[in-house]
């Protein structure tokens, strides 16, 4: 069977009509179909919203009249998936900000005294430096561990996956790097 020919039932069409642009019921089009699916997903994280931006490139290209300006049907028809997959991520970055009190809170015991005097906050800024310069000169995969594990609050078993190595191994590289700064600290004094 020809893709001519090919049953379009399934998608509610009409039978294909002349190649002679980027029509979303042509030939031309048909051929991009699983392409454009497949350019999608790729893109996006979540597979429901594959098939409402293949619709909304549909949709476009239906529209679009002046078919005859289009010289290659198939790199039209992907610039347009394009611009919906940016204006779609764009939509998803815009979504409405909520407000969590709780939230607030917790942030606002974290925030250093304004009532601290120059030299406590001058120390503070000094400790920070001074253990991110030791915590720089760990091995790269002591410190990925280290940071995984303090900042990200992950397990062992998390770090193993996330790095490819076992649980074990993960255990061994942030006990090496807190050996590494617990020996600098007697050495040099603390930060």
């Amino acid at each position: 069977m020809s893709r001519e020919n090919h049953d379009l039932s399934d998608a509610g069409a009409e039978p294909p009509a002349p190649r002679d642009g980027p029509n979303a019921s042509g030939p031309a089009f048909e051929e991009l179909r699983g392409g454009l699916r497949s350019y999608l997903r790729r893109r996006l994280r979540r597979a429901e919203d594959v098939e409402d931006l293949a619709q909304e490139v549909y949709l476009r290209l239906l529209r679009f009249t002046d078919s005859k300006q289009v010289k290659s049907p198939a790199a039209y028809a992907f610039r347009v998936a394009l611009h919906v997959l940016y204006e779609f991520n764009l939509r998803q970055h815009r979504s409405p900000i909520t407000y969590n009190s709780d939230s607030a809170a917790a942030a606002a015991e974290h925030l250093p005294d304004s009532a601290a005097p120059p030299e406590e906050i001058h120390d503070q800024l000094l400790l920070r430096a001074t253990l991110k310069e030791r915590i720089d000169r760990l091995p790269p995969m002591q410190r990925l561990v280290l940071l995984l594990t303090t900042r990200e609050e992950l397990s062992y078993d998390e770090i193993a996956v996330k790095l490819g190595i076992s649980a074990s191994t993960a255990r061994v590289h942030l006990f090496r790097a807190m050996a590494t700064l617990r020996d600098e600290a007697s050495k040099q004094g603390p930060p």
